[in-house]
């Protein structure tokens, strides 16, 4: 069994996280995959996932906070610390911003070895393929957060053959299984032409979010369990497979809202 976060409410923007998001509007980029295809786009129907691994810095103190600004390009899941916090929605709007507050487990951070992992598996429809992420960490004893995003270095990994349990913090992206697996994990391709976020098209109309229960510590047993290896999408997929019943259900009205003068 496989954790899921419980959403506790939904409020307005603090001034701090409105900083955040000026920062995702302002430095974020676009990441995916390397593909077959031109950029920007993507092969229609498959997933993709990505890994980003923060390592805390033992001299500011416990981590007690986590805020995420995400635009997934069409639609996403996200997991923090192999914990589910959004399951894939295939009605999300993929040029609307979704912000996430979630407080961090209380562990003692003393040790370089503490460390933070963000997993996220996109979804492409059609056409534009692109996930864009700001990351912000607050901590106990220290008025300075760490921030991230996609497009600021190359800590971002992507993967088309991505394995079970890849989104949890022991997963070793790296070991030979993996490599002997066809799996890579190289560094995200950054979008540097297609600088879509700021173009006008991506929007947060009602600049909220949604705030979680506390994460737990690794290894504990926090949040609702759900069925492990389970597709909360409400179908099964595979890296690479097509997604027949999908594309036919939606793939006709998303082709022609993508098909804007910024993608």
């Amino acid at each position: 069994m496989s954790a899921v976060l419980v959403q506790t409410t939904k409020r307005a923007l603090s001034q701090s996280e409105r900083s955040l998001l000026n920062v995702f509007v302002t430095k974020a980029r676009y990441i995916w995959t390397r593909e077959a295809t031109t950029i920007p786009d993507g092969p229609s129907g498959e997933q993709r996932a990505f890994r980003k691994t923060f390592a805390y810095p033992p001299k500011k103190g416990n981590p007690s906070r986590l805020t995420l600004f995400v635009v997934g390009d069409d639609y996403f899941s996200l997991s923090v610390d192999g914990v589910l916090v959004q399951p894939a929605d295939r009605g999300h709007d993929w040029a609307e911003i979704t912000a996430f507050d979630v407080p961090l487990p209380v562990v003692a951070n003393t040790s370089s070895a503490a460390e933070l992992v963000i997993g996220i598996r996109c979804v492409n429809v059609v056409a534009f393929a692109g996930l864009a992420v700001a990351a912000q960490i607050e901590y106990e004893t220290s008025a300075t957060p760490d921030t991230f995003y996609t497009g600021g270095d190359q800590s971002w990994l992507g993967e088309k053959i991505f394995q079970e349990q890849w989104e949890q913090p022991s997963f070793n992206p790296n070991s030979q299984a993996m490599l002997a697996g066809g799996a890579t994990w190289d560094p995200a391709v950054v979008y540097t032409k297609y600088d879509v976020p700021r173009d006008g098209v991506i929007r947060m109309p009602r600049e909220e979010i949604m705030v979680f229960e506390r994460l737990a510590s690794s290894g504990s047993k926090g949040g609702v369990q759900a069925p492990a290896n389970a597709n909360t999408d409400g179908f099964k997929i595979k890296a690479g497979e097509f997604i027949g019943a999908m594309v036919g259900g939606i793939g006709s009205v998303v082709s022609v809202a993508k098909k804007t003068p910024s993608h």
